[in-house]
């Protein structure tokens, strides 16, 4: 099948693409997209219903291609998903930073629709706005409102001529955030209005006209991750806003209005005879000009405002290089093609590569026509994990549930785009996550859809076996003959000595890998291929969805990364944000019976303390936090002594484990004040090194009577314990590298001590020093009670935890019942268990 005949079978299904609406506002208001599964049962993304769990009547699915609403009467959550999280997530939209909560894991449901559409009463929906309606933050008198009362221009005026420093949020009328700016010194710094920063965020807010509440919080920094600050002076800013929005509303005009429609009239553009101002905005906008996006949703797809897009489009056509259509053959199902209500093909057990060709499907809310993109699978967002994979197609947020598909089948469905590392280009445009269509068929098994289950599967097996007689990889974790799921039997290998895995075959940057990938007939899906690396043959097995991190180009060094998605591999520059939730800081209190009662207990504990021997000091529960960003960042390089190739270091991924074979650096980089530990275990029986050995020697004078259970890294012996500042950079150890020679090889080695020299390391940074190096018996305390934490919490970040969690009674009182005072855990490396 042709490239044009796929879009033309996949447009003659817009039928099953529906919209997922909450109808109980003033207007009526899209969440995103749901598609067929079943002739009652429909798919999508589990966050867009999250506080709708005990409200789903305020909900409609609306069919735009055939003008048909139903109601919904269940939902089917994916085990995994967690909901109390997500609904957390939602509601903490006003006290934390713009939430990313379409990337929480496992985030699919399966919706079961009612045959009609249920009226609702005036009793019902103001029922459902008093639930969905966020409560307004605590503000400063004055410092909020509405912003139908009060001018947009004079909220930001107001607030920097009197020089607050703070977070002015617009929300919507449920006091939902749509935008934030941060201003400080009579200045806006920074702002943010969806997928856009700085200066063009707050452009668009002006050319947006938005209407509803603002709030102003007084705060020290943003609490949204930014990098370089707004240049221009406040009334600057403002007066070209202005200036913007009225050329923009003289640009609409020319072009048609904002619902008009244009596709390339050439077959390439010719940047060379556009204006200097507008050629890279054109540029960005030549692959989405195909006619299935209005002029008016543009700007959310190329990460530019709304003038920079119409000043760009006028350009082009007055050099004749685009034109305006009504239509286009990419919306109307072609003739004798009629659109076909009926559910998707759902076929998880086709094997997904990076780089394969992918389409999306979606509906124009407009005119119910489809919207097909096409792009490329980038791979899996983290290593072994076939479930939350990165695509390169950008698309609206409407978007958001639709079916992702690969030769017609649906593989998968798009729940949103990754937040690009601040401090890159956004106009690159950001990576988008899809889910794999098994969550699909693991949330019908778990809500008791069993039969249902069952029959998807068995007839994705059916589709499977016909692919796999077009060259299509069929899966080798499920049976062709009964559907069930099967092992997957994977292969791996370890590199390096470290004991991170890779599935599949490995592609060296040294090495210049080569692949070739055969096609598979049914009788032979299980050999799989072979890709020559060097001398040796990796065997790469066939198996359901994509198990290859993506390879992530890094615009910083140009290099491809491969280890880990999330940053480049060879410069170590983070390409996208994470997205871990960090629940807000509350103070806690406790009841009155609970003090009483934890007062009884501590008492306990106390006396049995003072009649036992001194043991390390377990804690059965802890409380900690994600932090915003790492106290200290950390990138790991190690070296392996046997290798086969010249010894170079390379990076090690956060929390792998290790070999004896692998020598070790850390490099180092305080993100805030602090007093900084390294911290590695010294197993019974083992030196750990020179300097570990001498710690050892230096403890046991100190203290006599303590077992050197731990070894202090950092600070190094006979070194000044000082407060590491805010952007400090150092290596652990302090004189890391030289050139020597080993096997005859000249290359890079480590000088001083491998660290690591125990089965574990764990970095610790604190507000105020500890009393760690020279006391044995606190070293011991504080790495026992820290690795059994972070044994619990393995966050990539690392964790926050109140000082009296890791050390109690170690300090005053004052200092240990202040749950404020926190100090800073990550786990840095595992060595490989033995025997």
């Amino acid at each position: 099948m042709t490239s044009s005949e796929l879009k033309n079978d996949l447009a003659t299904r817009a039928g099953a693409i529906g919209l997922l609406i909450d109808r109980s506002g003033d207007e009526e208001q899209i969440l995103g997209s749901v598609w067929l599964i079943d002739s009652n049962k429909v798919a999508t993304c589990a966050h867009l219903i999250t506080l709708y769990g005990d409200k789903l009547n305020a909900l409609k699915v609306f069919f735009p291609a055939v003008n048909q609403s139903h109601g919904i009467s269940q939902a089917l959550f994916h085990p995994k998903f967690n909901r109390k999280y997500s609904a957390k997530l939602a509601s903490d939209g006003l006290w934390d930073s713009l939430s990313n909560m379409h990337l929480q894991n496992f985030n699919a449901v399966v919706l079961t629709l009612t045959p009609q559409l249920a009226p609702l009463s005036d009793r019902e929906k103001q029922l459902a706005n008093q639930s969905l309606t966020v409560a307004a933050p605590q503000i400063e008198q004055g410092l909020g409102g509405n912003l139908a009362d009060i001018d947009f221009y004079l909220v930001l005026q107001t607030i920097t001529n009197a020089r607050k420093e703070g977070v002015v949020i617009i929300s919507d009328t449920r006091n939902r955030p749509v935008a934030r700016l941060f201003c400080q010194n009579g200045r806006i710094a920074h702002a943010i209005f969806k997928n856009l920063n700085n200066e063009l965020a707050v452009y668009q807010m002006v050319q947006s006209h938005l209407k509803g509440n603002f709030f102003f919080q007084v705060k020290s920094e943003p609490d949204w991750p930014v990098e370089r600050p707004i240049a221009r002076p406040p009334e600057m800013l403002l007066l070209e806003a202005h200036r913007r929005m009225d050329e923009m509303e003289r640009f609409l005009g020319a072009l048609g209005g904002p619902d008009s429609f244009y596709v390339r009239a050439v077959p390439w553009m010719n940047d060379g005879i556009l204006p200097a101002e507008v050629a890279e905005t054109a540029r960005n906008l030549w692959p989405h000009l195909d006619g299935t996006l209005p002029i008016a949703s543009l700007w959310q797809v190329v990460n530019v405002d709304n003038y920079a897009v119409y000043n760009a489009l006028i350009e082009l056509f007055k050099t004749r290089q685009i034109e305006n259509v009504d239509d286009t053959t990419e919306f109307s199902p072609p003739s004798p093609g009629p659109l076909k209500v009926e559910p998707l093909d759902l076929v998880p057990q086709i094997e997904l590569i990076p780089g394969d060709p992918i389409e999306n499907l979606s509906v124009d809310h407009r005119r119910g026509h489809p919207r097909i993109r096409s792009g490329f699978l980038l791979g899996s967002l983290l290593s072994d994990d076939p479930y939350h994979l990165l695509h390169n197609i950008p698309l609206l947020p409407e978007s958001c549930g639709s079916p992702m598909f690969k030769k017609g089948v649906v593989i998968g469905l798009h729940c949103g785009a990754l937040p690009p590392a601040p401090e890159l280009d956004e106009n690159e445009g950001a990576m988008q996550q899809m889910l794999w269509s098994e969550l699909i068929i693991e949330c019908l098994e778990d809500g008791g859809e069993v039969e249902l289950a069952k029959r998807l599967s068995s007839t994705g097996v059916e589709i499977a076996k016909n692919l796999s007689l077009s060259g299509v990889y069929v899966s080798g974790g499920y049976s062709l003959e009964t559907g069930e799921r099967i092992s997957d039997g994977k292969d791996s290998k370890t590199l390096l000595g470290f004991g991170a895995s890779v599935t599949g075959d490995f592609d060296s940057a040294d090495a210049g890998a080569t692949t070739d990938i055969p096609s598979l007939t049914a009788s032979s899906a299980s050999t799989g291929a072979t890709a020559a690396t060097g001398t040796a043959a990796v065997h790469r097995p066939t198996q359901a969805g994509c198990r290859e991190v993506a390879r992530v180009h890094c615009s910083k060094c140009g290099k491809t990364s491969l280890d880990a998605a999330r940053f480049c591999k060879s410069c170590g520059q983070r390409l996208f944000q994470d997205v871990q939730y960090k629940p807000p800081k509350r103070v806690f209190t406790q009841a009155p019976l609970v003090v009483t009662t934890m007062c009884f207990f501590a008492a306990v504990i106390i006396a049995l303390i003072l009649i036992s021997p001194v043991k390390p000091q377990y804690i059965t529960t802890h409380l900690s936090y994600i932090p915003d960003e790492p106290w200290v960042r950390v990138n790991i390089f190690g070296v392996n002594k046997l290798a086969h190739e010249a010894p170079q270091w390379r990076p090690i991924p956060d929390g792998a484990e290790l070999n004896d074979n692998v020598q070790v650096y850390l490099d180092m980089k305080a993100n805030q004040d602090c007093y900084m530990y390294v911290l590695s275990d010294l197993p019974k029986g083992k030196a750990g090194g020179d300097q570990a050995k001498g710690d050892q020697a230096n403890a046991q004078a100190n203290a006599p009577d303590a077992q050197a259970n731990a070894a202090i890294e950092f600070p190094e012996p006979k070194t000044p314990e000082k407060m590491l500042k805010k952007g400090e950079h150092f290596t652990v150890p302090k004189e890391t590298i030289k050139e020597g020679m080993f096997n005859g090889v000249k290359g890079l080695f480590l000088n001083g001590l491998t660290t690591g020299a125990g089965d574990t390391t764990i970095l610790i940074a604190s507000s105020k020093p500890l009393p760690l190096p020279g006391n044995q018996e606190n070293a011991n305390v504080f790495f026992e009670n820290a690795n059994r934490i972070l044994s619990l919490d393995r966050f990539s970040r690392g964790i926050e935890v109140p000082i009296s969690q890791v050390a109690p009674n170690l300090f005053p009182p004052d200092v240990n019942d202040r749950p404020g005072d926190l100090i800073y855990l990550k786990r840095l490396m595992e060595k490989i268990p033995t025997d």
